[in-house]
């Protein structure tokens, strides 16, 4: 019988196979990040590797050695496989930010600190591989993977993935996003590994099975709420009839002036009576890209004002990460029900209750020295100066838009304390604020950098090793 954990099986890059073996005997102290690891990858990026590689190598270790489908209770989450993209887009973007996120992101992955590889409370665990059933046909691949997601059966969804992936990409895809909007209300997370993934192999790569087998049995956990699932799913189906009787809901939205509307509606309203409102506003014609936009908005201008504890800003800011993988989902769906259901799943974080509740949604006013005082704040380790600062920064100044942004993310990227939430925070924040042309999208930028003071307040010893050694 084949060994279902063979390597040989699993299509691991170079630098996979070398961090595979280095996590096989990698023995980090107990909560801690893997200084071995650090030493690994400063050594391969004066080598000349770069930091997407890292990333990519810390990726499928995470897929093999950590449990992506969430543990305990509330589901928590390894961010090996989910910190991949955000790193590597910051790469892109600023090397030296990049470089340092990709060091962190090898040296979390190998540790054994809250979802490393050598937590333990994660393991030991190897992911086992399995192989296509070709002996179903596409549409029954498909619908086995939903049965079996829809029931919590988090195995036998990988394995009914693989299969669904492998015969029809495309289905297996849909059938994914509507899988993990069931759940989105339990944890964010269900529809942030689908939407991290996507980003992380681009728009235009047809699904990889082995890759999006996380996120596939992350939708398929023990987190599952079938009543909520199913209401949720009827409700966009009406809507979804409504629209195409009234010509309403197709193309891309950006109706502004009714953005604004929705989100100061969504500001003033009780959570508990938020769902009737949008309903009705989904029913009068509000396009969902239009609702998901109004959603983030006022997401990211609540996390702006929010003042966090000593424990921080890691379980808010699944707020923004969870609204912007609503967003980058609505982008993939097909069915104008998938649509409409994404578009209610924009207003069910769990992490929403965390935030301070706005008036309205308004752009705040500018300052031309916004940007000087946000560097100052982010020297200072102050997360409320860098909020206020960061909103003041002029929106049409590109240019100081641009510095801020880069301050941010050198500043993020440091952490080695919030599990890569703050990389994969800034990011989804920053693509979220480059494609709205909303007055008030500079709170996106203000979000960012809130989340950014909170690590200037702390010591890094990693980001401080790895500036001594790549100068």
């Amino acid at each position: 019988m084949d060994d279902p954990f063979d390597r040989a099986r699993w299509p691991l890059p170079r630098l996979a196979v070398e961090l595979d073996d280095l996590a096989a005997r990698a023995r980090p102290p107990a909560d801690s990040v893997h200084l071995e690891g650090v030493d690994w990858a400063v050594d391969h990026l004066l080598d000349g590797a770069s930091p997407r590689e890292l990333s990519e190598a810390a990726l499928w270790v995470g897929l093999r050695r950590c449990r992506t489908e969430g543990r305990g209770p509330l589901g928590l989450v390894t961010h090996s496989v989910l910190a991949a993209h955000a790193c590597a887009a910051i790469a892109e973007l600023d090397a030296d930010a990049g470089a340092v996120a990709a060091v962190q992101h090898v040296a979390y992955s190998l540790g054994s600190y809250r979802g490393g590889a050598h937590d333990e409370r994660e393991g030991p665990h190897l992911l086992g591989w399995y192989e296509a059933d070709t002996a179903v046909g596409p549409g029954e691949a498909v619908e086995r993977f939903l049965g079996a997601a829809g029931s919590g059966e988090c195995e036998l969804a990988d394995h009914c993935w693989v299969t669904a992936a492998h015969l029809d990409p495309d289905g297996a895809e849909q059938a994914l996003l509507a899988a993990a909007a069931a759940g989105y209300h339990l944890n964010e997370h269900k529809l942030v590994y689908p939407a991290l993934l996507r980003s992380w192999i681009g728009d235009d790569a047809p699904v990889d099975p082995v890759v999006f087998r996380a996120a596939a049995r992350y939708a398929g956990n023990h987190l599952q709420d079938p009543l909520r699932a199913e209401g949720r799913r009827a409700d966009a189906a009406a809507l979804a009839i409504e629209a195409e009787a009234h010509g309403a809901g197709s193309g891309a939205g950006g109706d502004l002036d009714r953005v604004s509307v929705v989100a100061t509606g969504m500001a003033r309203t009780s959570p508990k009576d938020l769902t009737p409102l949008l309903m009705g506003s989904l029913s009068d014609g509000l396009h969902p890209a239009d609702l998901v936009h109004a959603a983030s908005l006022v997401t990211a201008a609540r996390f702006a004002v929010t003042s966090f504890d000593h424990d921080g800003p890691v379980a808010a800011t699944h707020t923004g990460t969870g609204v912007h993988a609503v967003r980058r989902c609505l982008e993939r769906a097909r069915s104008p029900e998938l649509r409409y259901e994404l578009a209610i799943c924009s207003t069910e974080s769990p992490g929403l209750p965390r935030l301070v509740a706005l008036e309205e949604l308004a752009a705040p006013p500018s300052d031309d020295h916004g940007l000087a005082d946000l560097i100052e704040a982010l020297d200072a380790g102050d997360p409320d100066g860098a909020a206020e600062a960061a909103s003041a920064v002029p929106v049409e100044d590109g240019e100081a838009v641009d510095a801020a942004w880069s301050a941010v993310f050198a500043a993020v990227v440091r952490d080695q304390w919030m599990l890569l939430h703050g990389p994969k925070h800034a990011i989804a924040l920053h693509e979220d604020f480059r494609a709205s042309d909303h007055p008030a999208r500079i709170w996106y930028l203000a979000a960012a950098a809130r989340t950014a003071g909170h690590v200037a307040a702390l010591d890094q010893p990693v980001a401080a090793e790895v500036a001594r050694r790549l100068g």
